[in-house]
Parts: structure tokens; C-alpha cells; sequence
């Protein structure tokens, strides 16, 4: 983070969510499907688009990122969302959701850069 801020004044933020994938048949597009159709019942005038995905530096599947406007959501009003595979040491398969939000666009749009590079190097 920026220095002089903590985790409710940063201009952007960006967190990962880990999840199980105990259905290792269902496709990540179906998880992030299931996922946005979520997030849209529960924030009722959010919008979704579809990003270009990003690809892997470790040959793994891609990302598939989602951009995020939730005008009811002031410190989260703009979000990209990542999806992706991962395994541990053990074979255990998680889908990843790493998230990239802010109060506003170009607060995002001033760190894409660095996002993008996390995506590609994980």
C-alpha cells in the first residue's frame, strides 16, 4: 500500500480468495459464471464485462479476468476480478479469485500494470 494508508483509505487494493475445486469437472468458466451470477443477486445494479484473459509465465491455464462497476458499493464502485487453477504440493486443485478494487476507475486503472504482471508471473 501506498505509504500514509492503510486498508480503508487506499486508493486500490488487491486480495486474494482461494476456493476448493472439489467438482474438478466443472469448468473454470462455469465457476466464474456461477460466480458473477452471485455477485449480481447481490448487488442489484452491479455490471459485468468480460476482459481479456491473461496468459501464464508457468504454463499453467490463464486467468480469466471480469471488470466489475458497483455504483452501490462506494469503496468498491470499480473491480477486476481474476479466476484461475491452482494446485498444491499434494495435487488438491483451488480456483483463485484475485481481485484488484477501488472507490474509483482510475485508481485501478493507475495499477493495471502491476496487476497484470502478478496474474502473468502466478
Amino acid at each position: 500500500m501506498p505509504k500514509g494508508t492503510d486498508f480503508g483509505t487506499a486508493p486500490a487494493l488487491i486480495y486474494v480468495q482461494v476456493f476448493y475445486h472439489a467438482d474438478k469437472q466443472q469448468k473454470l468458466a462455469d465457476f466464474a459464471r456461477v460466480s458473477n451470477e452471485r455477485w449480481l443477486a447481490a448487488v442489484g445494479n452491479a455490471r459485468i464485462s468480460e476482459l481479456p484473459a491473461v496468459e501464464r509465465a508457468n504454463g499453467k491455464p490463464g486467468f480469466l479476468r471480469f471488470g466489475y462497476a458497483n455504483p452501490s458499493k462506494s469503496q468498491q464502485a470499480y473491480e477486476v476480478g481474476s479466476f484461475g487453477i491452482d494446485t498444491d504440493k499434494d495435487g488438491n486443485e483451488f480456483v483463485l479469485d484475485v481481485v484488484m478494487t477501488g472507490g474509483a476507475k482510475a485508481a485501478l486503472d493507475s495499477v493495471d500494470k502491476d496487476y497484470v504482471a502478478f496474474l502473468k508471473a502466478h
